[in-house]
């Protein structure tokens, strides 16, 4: 994967899973900082199978987004829009003690708190700046069912 690229969960990745018991409508979602090397993709990703960023400005479970309901923009025509209005931003802090390699996007309220994606960060120091994702106007992501 190159810096910037979105990484898909399996279990996300199942058209079906919009309406599964991974994902219900209202579940909160929210965009935490990893600092694993790499992420594969499993059908079950647990957020507990990473390591969170911490110290500094970095509040564990990061940034909460919209709830499921809202994220997936009314699938019409087997096409759903994943979306949010919330651009997360973490600001700079001497305290980061590391590097944040991925985003992910995580269900906080799914017993298992699967995750959804990733977006590959590259390593960004967290001391140097803010961070801030800034998702696409038309969406995260649009996924077709034939």
């Amino acid at each position: 994967m190159a810096v910037g690229d979105l990484f898909w969960f399996d279990a996300a990745v199942d058209v079906g899973a919009i309406t599964s018991s991974i994902f219900s409508s209202g579940d909160t979602m929210s965009c935490a900082l990893v600092t694993d090397a790499s992420v594969t993709s499993t059908h079950l990703s647990t957020f507990a199978s990473f390591t969170e960023a911490s110290t500094g400005t970095y509040v564990a479970s990061g940034t909460t987004m919209d709830t499921w309901l809202d994220m997936w923009a009314n699938p019409v025509g087997k096409v759903a829009t994943f979306d949010t209005a919330v651009n997360p931003t973490w600001a700079a802090h001497a305290l980061h003690s590391t590097d944040a390699t991925y985003a992910v996007i995580v269900n906080l309220d799914d017993a298992g708190k699967r995750c959804v994606c990733a977006v590959d960060l590259g390593g960004v120091d967290m001391t140097a700046g803010d961070l801030t994702i800034t998702w696409s106007g038309s969406g995260i992501a649009t996924i077709t069912s034939t």
